[in-house]
């Protein structure tokens, strides 16, 4: 059997764990990339695209997350990365409960980007109290996302 993308299996639990729940997703303009649209079909009132700003779209998360939501903030990892200050001021410092996924990682091995992903959210790690997840497959990914849902904190 094939191996499925992990962002269609994000995409496909946190549509299962929104009934009942206040999940949102937020996206960066990527929403057909990060496959979040398929949320969005289902739960029109719930998806939101804040257009090419990352930065913006986890301080609008963070807004959410004070507020009861269970925000999904999704872009590109190579697009996550670089906003460590907002993450620790707006995120972390408020300790809101916003779910930062980071898509398109390339899981392969070593040297590939994982490698570099892991190692650039790594300063995050030591800077705020959050908990950093990397699924390998589908079950993994949908593992993560049942556990980020039933956990409070920000999770990367």
């Amino acid at each position: 059997m094939p191996a499925k993308a992990s962002r269609a299996a994000f995409v496909r639990r946190s549509s299962t764990s929104a009934r009942g729940r206040a999940i949102v997703t937020l996206d960066a303009d990527l929403s057909k990339s990060t496959m979040t649209v398929n949320f969005a079909k289902k739960y029109p009132g719930r998806a939101f695209n804040l257009g090419i700003a990352e930065s913006n779209m986890l301080g609008v998360g963070a807004g959410l997350a004070l507020t009861g939501r269970i925000p999904f903030a999704c872009s590109f990892a190579c697009f996550v990365v670089g906003r460590f200050e907002t993450i620790r001021i707006s995120v972390a410092y408020t300790n809101a409960n916003v779910k930062i996924v980071g898509t398109h990682s390339a899981s392969r091995s070593a040297r590939t980007a994982t490698a570099r992903w892991v190692s650039r959210t790594s300063p995050a790690s030591a800077r705020s109290p959050h908990r950093h997840h990397q699924p390998g497959d589908e079950l993994e990914t949908k593992q993560v996302i049942a556990y980020a849902v039933e956990h409070a904190g920000h999770s990367i």
